[in-house]
């Protein structure tokens, strides 16, 4: 028994687990060899937007295994002649594998990416309202996400992945997309929408002896004023379609025709006689 024990006097017990690996019978030698063959072999695969996905390869960035003498520290601390218990119970530790890579060809390589081409970036648009409709009024166009990216972000995120040697990260679930500043549920942009579709859902008829007039969406929305954003309705706009009703219908002023008792029909072209819009 004791013979048997002195083997794991330089090597790890039975039912040793380190970092997810079976070292049982192992030199911490061996061990590092196993972990540095892992990264030469390593790659992290970076999933985007629209099911895409890219890879980065430890040898493109020249990553490296760095140990702290953890390894051998817990084979001097094991008791060798517990080999028997330990097969049974086994042992299990997580030890921080130091890495290292070169940060300048990581960067490069980041920026060589296709999600980072500018070419086929496409930015996110916010959320707006839409033109007039006929019928319809106003309406939210929704924000569009687009695929640009934090390059500072991506850079920080992808660090951290290839320092816990994790395979795969998700470009979204890190928070390495820009995204819009406005969306649909803004209240603000809501609000506007509302006070826009109150002014131009108004109908008023206009009558003018047998004939009518009727002022409704079609001509209001080209007297809101957007531009500041408070949509309110622009007096030079209600001014001049006022001053078309005027030149339309007044009547005073201007030559008439009256029908005389003799029936002769003759124009009369002064006077203050007729109607005339206060405007």
């Amino acid at each position: 028994y004791f013979l048997i024990g002195m083997k794991y006097r330089t090597s790890f017990l039975p039912g040793t687990v380190i970092n997810g690996n079976d070292v049982s019978g192992m030199t911490p030698a061996e061990v590092e060899n196993l972990i540095s063959e892992g990264i030469e072999s390593y790659q992290l695969v970076l999933k985007e937007r629209g099911d895409k996905t890219e890879s980065i390869a430890g040898g493109d960035i020249r990553l490296e295994a760095e140990f702290d003498g953890t390894l051998e520290k817990i084979v001097e601390n094991q008791n060798p002649n517990t080999w028997l218990m330990a097969k049974w119970s086994g042992n299990s530790y997580d030890i921080e594998t130091m890495i290292s890579y070169d940060e300048m060809m990581l960067a490069e390589k980041i920026g060589n990416l296709e999600c980072m081409d500018e070419e086929k970036v496409i930015k996110p648009v916010d959320a707006y309202i839409s033109e007039y409709v006929s019928g319809q009024g106003y309406s939210i166009v929704p924000e569009e996400e687009g695929n640009e990216l934090n390059s500072d972000v991506v850079r920080e995120k992808v660090g951290e992945a290839i320092q816990a040697l994790r395979t795969e990260i998700s470009l979204e679930e890190e928070g390495c997309y820009k995204n819009p500043v406005v969306r649909s549920d803004n209240d603000q942009l809501k609000e506007r929408i509302d006070n826009l579709n109150r002014y131009v859902n108004v109908t008023v008829t206009y009558k003018f002896g047998d004939k009518r007039e009727v002022l409704n969406g079609d001509i209001i929305h080209e007297w809101i004023a957007q531009g500041d954003g408070s949509g309110d309705i622009s007096l030079d706009g209600v001014k001049s379609y006022v001053q078309t009703l005027a030149t339309k219908y007044n009547t005073a002023y201007r030559a008439k025709n009256l029908k005389t008792s003799y029936g002769k029909e003759v124009t009369i072209t002064r006077g203050n006689y007729g109607w005339r819009i206060d405007q």
